[in-house]
This record gives structure tokens, sequence and C-alpha cells, in this order.
């Protein structure tokens, strides 16, 4: 919910800013792109594709798109919202790394989408059986879980958080965190980006 939020708060901007935009998946080194134009007509074309992908409601499609490498996407110096958990399906950081090498001739804004359950854990403070589903495959399952363990959750998730704002802060990135899906909060969130990116003179 987040991520539908978000791509469609930026898209909705880009578009009443009349300026070109574009929509991309990504899937490993290779991402669908959904082309880049400008328009009324081309805010509506990726807002369905987005409604197809993510909605509950809407017919999940596969294979939309034009199958492309990410470096041959978008025109140089583009910006690029590249909205992502930034974990992997064994629960550890994506390779930050590769990813720098990919986009480093755009101006590339991170815009990290992670709830309470991955950049920390709630404690619990008696055992119970906690109802956990995964957002991208949509399995569910129940895990009895004491407050020891929820402690150590809670420690593997912030660590990792923590390591991945080092790796932006070490390549002097700015980025952005989105834990909630309320529109109110990501727009304040994106508002304040600019405004500190702003100030510290990087445009």
């Amino acid at each position: 919910e987040i991520q539908m939020l978000t791509a469609t708060l930026l898209l909705y901007s880009a578009w009443k800013a009349e300026t070109t935009f574009g929509l991309a998946i990504q899937n490993g080194e290779l991402i669908n792109s959904y082309g880049s134009s400008i328009g009324t007509r081309h805010f509506y074309k990726l807002y369905n594709n987005l409604w197809d992908l993510y909605s509950t409601s809407g017919k999940i499609k596969n294979g939309l798109g034009r199958r492309t490498h990410i470096s041959r996407t978008f025109p140089q110096n583009s910006m690029i919202f590249y909205c992502s958990d930034f974990i992997d399906n064994s629960g550890e950081l994506v390779d930050i790394v590769h990813l720098w090498r990919n986009t480093r001739r755009y101006d590339f804004i991170p815009v990290v989408i992670q709830d309470e359950f991955e950049f920390t854990f709630p404690l619990i403070t008696t055992g119970s059986f906690v109802s956990l589903e995964n957002p991208e495959t949509g399995g569910q399952d129940e895990v009895w879980m004491s407050e020891k363990d929820s402690v150590e959750i809670q420690n593997i998730n912030e660590n990792r958080y923590k390591r991945l704002c080092d790796s932006f802060n070490k390549n002097n990135t700015f980025f952005t965190h989105l834990h909630d899906a309320n529109l109110s909060h990501i727009k304040k969130s994106f508002l304040h980006f600019f405004d500190q990116r702003k100030r510290r003179g990087s445009g």
C-alpha cells in the first residue's frame, strides 16, 4: 500500500509539473519499463498499470511493460525515485554497491519503504502467536514468539536498517523513509526531503 501510494503521488506530481515521466519495475538487473512521456493520457496509462499490478481488486497481469536494462530505460541525469524495502528474499540487504553502479548516471533518490516490522519490531511482553504475511507473495503464517524472540528480531532489524542508512550516508546520498500508508505523511516526507536537500546544496 505504501509503495502504491508513493508511486501514484510521484506520477501525479510529475504530470501536474508538465514534465516527462515514466514508470519501471525492477527484476534483478532487468526492469519492465512502461515508457516515458508527458500528459494526461500517459498518466492514466501508468496509473492503470499500477492498479493492475498492486490493487487487490485489479486484475494481476504478468509481463507488462518492455523488458530492458535499467541503464537504457531513462535518459542520463533523469531523476529516479527508487522505491524499495532494500531487503532480499533471505532478509538481508540488497547489494547496494551493484545498485550504485547501475544508477550513477542519474539523480538517484532512494525511497526506503519499510514498515515497523522491517526497520524495527514491536516488543512482545508475553509469549503469543503472531500472524505474519508476506506482502509480495501473499503467504501467511502464525509464529509463536516470546519476549526474548521479539527483542532478538528487533535488534536484527534495527541493525540492518542502520547499515542501510550508513551505506547511503557514505555515498552522500539523501534518502527518505516511508513507513505507513498515509498519503498526508508521504507528502510531508517528500516535502521535508527536498527542503533538506536544498538546504544542503544538492538542488
